[in-house]
């Protein structure tokens, strides 16, 4: 008798610890690649915090205390640390995630590698072009004529860094949701009969994600959740009828 037949709890105990090794691998190799491109990046520090100022150019950026501009130079590396390490990061997770897929289906990852890593980039530059400047200009309006605007450089670098990095992961959702189809947990129907309530939680987190009550940022905000998850609907179908013909 094989071993794995009398001992098979301490087989499902292995392949666990197996996971788990293999985890901490792929998240070591994450962090190594950050920290790699961080340091590439902090030579930079300076022409990146005037890149990313750009859109507070109407207010004054101060610093508070004596470490606040070094370490809003090491978060803006940090951050730049992390997009240029994308492709390598989403390779690990797919990596990880692949004894999920069939054998044909693991061909595909440099496929998902490459589509994860320009939808992230997608989200991050929709979020600094397009939702950070009109953002800001709405809070600055608050002030009015009576308070001078003058910004913390590390409040403003934490609020930027927090609303590129949510809408770089919200754009990963048709990704997300056509492997939750792959596996089983949802389906096209599913997803289209909860159509109306994924609605009002886009316009909810829009209005979460977007300062002040300007309903025009807000509609900016969600109408691209609202494609992604039609996106998504129209990808799953597709993967299911694929999936019904093999």
């Amino acid at each position: 008798m094989s071993k794995n037949k009398e001992n098979p709890k301490e087989d499902k105990e292995m392949g666990i610890i197996d996971h788990l090794t293999e985890f901490r691998k792929r998240l070591i190799v994450c962090f190594a690649a950050v920290g790699i491109f961080t340091a590439g990046a902090y030579l930079f520090s300076n022409q990146l915090l005037s890149f990313l100022t750009s859109p507070a150019r109407f207010t004054s950026l101060t610093s508070l205390t004596p470490t606040e501009a070094f370490m809003a130079k090491m978060k803006i590396a940090v951050i730049f640390g992390v997009l240029a390490s994308s492709p390598i990061i989403f390779y690990q997770i797919w990596s990880f995630v692949s004894p999920a897929l069939k054998k044909a289906e693991k061909k595909v990852i440099p496929l998902l590698v490459s589509v994860s890593t320009l939808l992230f980039l997608a989200g991050v530059s929709f979020a600094f072009f397009v939702v950070l400047p009109m953002g800001l200009k709405i809070l600055a309006g608050f002030s009015g004529d009576e308070i001078v605007n003058m910004w913390s450089i590390g409040a403003y670098i934490s609020f930027l860094i927090k609303i590129i990095l949510v809408f770089g992961l919200v754009f990963e959702l048709p990704l997300v949701i056509l492997f939750l189809t792959k596996i089983g947990v949802v389906t096209p129907k599913i997803l289209a009969e909860k159509r109306k309530y994924a609605l009002i939680l886009f316009f909810v987190a829009a209005a979460v994600l977007t300062p002040g009550p300007d309903v025009f940022t807000q509609v900016c905000v969600a109408v691209p959740l609202i494609i992604l998850y039609e996106a998504s609907i129209i990808l799953s179908r597709i993967f299911v009828r694929g999936k019904s013909g093999d």
